[in-house]
């Protein structure tokens, strides 16, 4: 990943990395909030060292939503060249799915009779992806969704929202906070320890 990073320092000017971040960063409101509205159903039940170390990665990706933006816009202010810049991130995205992928199969063993590096797609295209899908179902038994227990119509409205969030007059700061982050914030306040050990530091005081 680093080295695939390496090379766009290398051959893309400032401008357009820095494009890069604002179009990844604007995305992040409207996906992370599914996370954070259903986090009892898609964090609670997990390892609550791992399940922790993403609650607080997602809610400060949320905290600094528009900053990607602001430095993108005081560099070089022109909406049509990010939007010219999204085909190609999205493009190097893939490519850096497809890289960790492959990584988590290698290194990381698994003892449940499927290999779990396979439930990532390797890229986006129609075939990753149904591979993907098909290394779900052999893996989970219960044939259970990421999105397990989320209601299809707040899935398409952070499909929406994804849309919405290149559109030229979008600004991340202007999104909904999720309620989630806002205790989230308040708790970490009191105790920077919750950071990791959310669930069992902040559940006994009734902020999750």
């Amino acid at each position: 990943m680093v080295a695939s990073y390496d090379h766009l320092t290398a051959t893309k000017p400032l401008a357009w990395r820095l494009a890069y971040a604002a179009v990844v960063e604007a995305t992040f409101t409207p996906y992370f909030k599914v996370f954070l509205d259903h986090e009892d159903k898609l964090f609670r039940p997990g390892d609550e060292r791992v399940a922790s170390l993403f609650l607080w990665h997602f809610v400060e990706e949320i905290e600094h939503r528009s900053s990607a933006l602001i430095v993108y816009n005081a560099v070089h202010p022109s909406y049509f060249y990010r939007l010219s810049a999204l085909p190609e991130v999205v493009s190097h995205i893939g490519e850096i799915i497809a890289i960790v992928a492959s990584g988590f199969e290698q290194h990381v063993p698994s003892d449940s009779g499927g290999d779990y590096g396979q439930l990532m797609p390797k890229g986006f295209s129609y075939s990753a992806i149904r591979h993907s899908l098909a290394a779900a179902r052999q893996v989970n038994k219960s044939h259970r969704s990421t999105y397990s227990g989320v209601p299809r119509r707040e899935l398409m409205s952070m499909m929406v929202g994804l849309v919405r969030s290149q559109g030229p007059g979008h600004n991340p700061r202007h999104d909904k906070m999720p309620v989630f982050a806002s205790r989230w914030f308040a708790k970490y306040d009191e105790n920077p320890d919750v950071a990791a050990h959310w669930y069992s530091l902040a559940t006994h005081t009734g902020n999750t």
